[in-house]
This record gives structure tokens, sequence and C-alpha cells, in this order.
């Protein structure tokens, strides 16, 4: 007998959506069977009317823990995944003292294996001394690795040790060294001397430009180098038509190099600064009208492979009626992501395959990950989440479980037309009817590079 089984779903493959049943033992997908097919099983959710979908892996996503748990720890955060239908977040690795040492991961392992409902893997910090510390975090279980373009706030640093290069030659020497280990690099670009070169002009309306130059210019050397050097780079956060235009020339001279964006970008623009200061600053900024649709073009023909949440919690009085020049950038947004590209495929934007796809098979395929995320077939990790699509409802920040949900009121009124019903990691429902049922469902999950007793230990 099984130990849950979801009977009567429209479950949704590459391949298209059909009528079927699921059978989950332990922690891994059992059967994919015709309806009425299957035999009894402890547990049973009737998924009639609902669509069920691998779970969603959420490749950007912060925690604030330990250094700033009131903003969002493990459990916190991870909730709100939870709630949003992602099953999996890959964690970036600014924190105090920044992941970029085994010592600071094993750490933040620890912290994330103690409180998160969801599974977690962990980035490493990408400035790092040579190719065997590189390869020493790969063996630490580093999902891959971040590397920042420009420099930080002053006040930062401790928190940006190892993730910052912002001369091409520094940004040469990264790369080099984190080539060997064959882990992605997810790259935040954005050109250093960009920055100051327009932050020493006049600023309009209290704003200081920051125009997609900044990030065009910095994806084109991040790439020229990831050619030179043969790493596979990884573009966060793309915000631009003209960062596009850099990705895709990348593209075409043979660079291995893939790119995300965030629903921040998919749902608003620079509208959003004017009506919200300094509660709308995210970086790189909200862009143009214009920017937004050339996004979702580029998610429809495969140009942006990934669709990333870039969950950045802070309080809202960090950031709402502060001076935008002194606001922290980031916005809460695990719980918008899945729901986002849903109700894109509600209203005929994105083929639903598509959707889903940007959030868990492509992801699990450049992360190493395929086959055991990102996929429902027999053998594969019990990570699953079954949604309805229905009239649109208007976002409410208080309705979210994140920390920061006091952050999301850029987004309210906002309608999306898809509800998560449930969420089911490693084949405990840890989401179901609006709460949390089951906190005790996340692991962590090591890279693909990880040793073989890290692999066997989770």
């Amino acid at each position: 007998m099984n130990d849950l089984q979801i009977i009567n779903a429209s479950v949704v493959t590459p391949q298209g959506t059909r009528r079927a049943d699921l059978s989950v033992d332990g922690t891994t997908i059992t059967e994919i069977a015709e309806p009425g097919a299957l035999g009894p099983a402890h547990e049973e959710i009737d998924a009639a009317g609902w669509f069920a979908m691998p779970g969603a892996i959420d490749i950007h996503f912060h925690c604030r823990a330990p250094s700033h748990p009131e903003r969002g720890d493990f459990r916190s955060e991870t909730a709100a995944a939870a709630a949003g239908g992602v099953t999996t977040v890959f964690e970036m690795p600014i924190s105090d003292p920044a992941c970029s040492t085994p010592e600071v991961f094993r750490n933040r392992r620890a912290l994330a294996e103690a409180d998160a409902l969801v599974n977690v893997a962990l980035y490493s910090g990408a400035a790092l001394r040579d190719v065997d510390a590189a390869l020493e975090m790969a063996a630490e279980g580093a999902i891959g690795f971040k590397l920042f373009t420009l420099t930080p706030a002053p006040d930062r640093e401790r928190e940006f040790r190892g993730l910052w290069a912002i001369t091409d030659a520094a940004i040469h020497r990264a790369l080099s060294a984190l080539a060997p280990t064959g882990l992605p690099c997810v790259v935040h670009a954005e050109s250093d001397s960009m920055i100051t070169h327009f932050a020493a002009l006049p600023p309009v309306d209290g704003i200081t430009a920051r125009p997609p130059v900044v990030e065009a210019v910095a994806i084109a050397t991040v790439a020229a180098v990831a050619r030179d050097v043969g790493a596979h780079v990884h573009i966060a956060h793309i915000s631009s038509r003209s960062a596009l235009d850099s990705l895709r020339g990348a593209v075409a001279a043979g660079t291995n190099i893939t790119a995300e964006t965030c629903p921040q970008y998919l749902l608003l623009d620079d509208r959003a600064i004017a009506r919200h200061g300094g509660l709308a600053k995210i970086g790189p900024p909200l862009r143009e009208t214009g920017d937004r649709e050339s996004l979702w073009e580029a998610v429809r023909d495969g140009t942006i492979a990934v669709v990333a949440s870039d969950h950045a919690p802070f309080l809202a009085h960090e950031k709402v009626g502060v001076d935008y020049a002194t606001a922290p950038q980031g916005l809460p947004t695990v719980e918008l992501l899945l729901p986002t590209l849903l109700d894109a495929a509600a209203r005929a934007v994105l083929p639903l395959e598509a959707a889903i796809a940007a959030v868990t098979s492509t992801p699990a395929r450049l992360f190493g990950l395929a086959g055991r995320k990102g996929t429902l077939t027999p053998g594969a990790d019990a990570d699953i989440t079954l949604f309805s699509l229905g009239e649109p409802q208007p976002l409410r920040p208080e309705t979210l479980l994140t920390r920061a949900a006091g952050c999301a009121a850029v987004f309210d009124g906002i309608g999306l037309r898809a509800r998560i019903e449930r969420t089911i990691v490693n084949g405990r429902v840890v989401f179901a009817d609006g709460a949390l049922r089951d906190e005790s469902g996340g692991r962590f999950l090591p890279g693909p590079a990880a040793a073989p007793r890290q692999i066997e230990s989770v």
C-alpha cells in the first residue's frame, strides 16, 4: 500500500496535459496511472478540477537569517515558498558572514536543515582564491556560484565577501577558477564603472540613473569572459530589452549562457516607482512598459529559460516612505512566482507546459538535477504542486506568509487566476487549503558535484 495517492488530476508534462492518478511511497513518485488504476493508499487526495505539476524550483531566493532573522528566516520564508507552490529554493550566499567558505556553508546548511519547510540548495560565493577553493565548495554541496559585477554598499562588505569582482581581470580570475567544477555561475550583471558614471550625473526626480545600458555592458563583458574560459554563466534578473540584446548576441557567439527574469519585472514597470518610491526599489530597477513586454516575448521564445523570484525580504518600515536613494533593494516575491506564470498561461500569454517548464524541468536540467527534481515520473522525488485556475483574485499583502508581507503592497490588487491548492514536499503535504499543514518536509539538496557521502546523507 502506498503512502499517498493523487487521483483525478490533470497532470501537466512537457508533452501536454492528461488525466491521471499518481502514487507516492515515502519520498518518491512510484507510479502514474490511468484514472482508477491505482490500489489503496494511506492518504488520498481527490484532485478533480485541479492540475498536478512538479513542485516549482526557485533558483534565486534570499533568506536573512541569522544576521537579520526579523526580516525572515528559513522557517518563515520557506513557509512562504510552500504557499506559492515552490518545493525547492536555491538560497543566495549573501549572509553575514558571506557563504564563501566551507565553514559558513556548513553553518547555513545546518540552519536550513533545522528550519526549512521545503528543499534548500545553497550557492557559494564565486570570487574565490583559486580552482582548489572552488572545487572544495562544490564538494561541500554548492548548487552553483554567485558573482556580482558591482561594488557592495560600504556597510555590507562582510555580507558580500567573496561574491564580487568589478574589473575585467577579476571577473576572468573568478570564472577561470569556477569553470573546472562544471557548475553554473549566476551573475548579477551590472557594470560597476557605468554605475559610477551615472551616479556622477544630476539625479532626475531624486533618482540616480541606472539605465539598461548598465546591465547590457556587464552582460557583454561576462559573456566574453565566460566564452574564453569555458564557464557556464547564468544571468540573474534580466530586466530590459537592451539586456536581452546582449544576451542574444552572446548566445549567437556560442557562449554557454542562460538567463532568468522575475515576476516583479513581468508584473510591474517604472510607473510603480512613481507610485511607491523606495518600496518599489529593486536591482536592476523596474523598467519601461516596452521592456516588460520584451521580457514576456523572451520568455515565450525561450531566450529567457527560467523565471525565478529573487525573493528578498525586508520589513515594511525599511522601505515604505523611505527616500528612494537610501531604500534597500528587494521585494518578497516567492509567493508570486508560480501564480504569475500560471496566470499568464490562463490568459494564453504562454502555453501552460512552457510556463511550468520555466520553473521545473528547465532549472532542474541547468543545475544538474534532471530526473530527480522538476518532473512527475516514477523514481523522481515526490515534490508535487496541485493548483486550480479560475477568475482573477486580487493579491492582498496581508494574506502572504513571508515576514516581508508589508513590502508586497507594491503588488496590491493585481489579479492572478491561479490558486495553489496543495504543496507536497518529499511526499508530505506541507501546504493545503490556504494554510501550513506539515513543517517537516524540507531537506538540504546538494549540488551534482557533491561528494557521494553528502548525497547519501540527505
